[in-house]
């Protein structure tokens, strides 16, 4: 008979055997895993000692969640690592269109920034789209109807005024 040490040891040794016997190898492991991943392109699988890797790019989340969800159940992974990406399409922005400005456009705003540089409103804004002349900026309150008798002497569409007044 066995002393009682030696009997462990091997009883151990036994259900070590026996359990290692029931693990598939990585080659099978591996089939098993390509064959669940067979209707999602784009993954490989590794498999060393039972340590599982998917690699890859998918072109969603729902791809990627499916790839994980298909370790479920099988036997013999002992661990598992997800490096798959998801494409993600690079954002095409349009190109901002460039806005033309009449040669009369640009002519009464030139002439507007040069009088009203000349009577000190630096803070005031031309801007000029299509004949309609918009005023930006601040202005002293006494000063609003001197900047719009100027501004209708030099232009004949449309004004727009968004100047702020400020009591000075």
């Amino acid at each position: 008979m066995f002393p009682k040490s030696t009997a462990f040891i091997l009883y151990c040794y036994m259900g070590m055997l026996t359990l290692t016997a029931c693990q598939p190898s990585d080659k099978t492991l591996r089939a098993q895993i390509n064959n669940r991943l067979s209707m999602i392109p784009g993954i490989s699988v590794t498999v060393k000692d039972g340590n599982v890797v998917l690699q890859g790019v998918v072109k969603d989340e729902v791809a990627k969640a499916a790839a994980e969800e298909a370790l479920t159940g099988l036997k013999g992974i002992k661990s598992y690592e997800d490096k798959i990406t998801v494409y993600h399409p690079p954002v095409i922005t349009p190109p901002v269109p460039v806005q033309i400005i009449s040669s009369a456009d640009l002519q009464i705003k030139h002439t507007l920034d040069s009088v009203f540089q000349a009577n000190g409103y630096s803070t005031v804004d031309v801007l000029i789209e299509n004949g309609t002349v918009t005023l930006e900026g601040i202005a002293p309150k006494k000063q609003l109807k001197k900047i719009l008798r100027i501004t209708h002497q030099y232009t004949s569409g449309n004004v727009i005024n968004n100047i702020k007044p400020v009591n000075h």
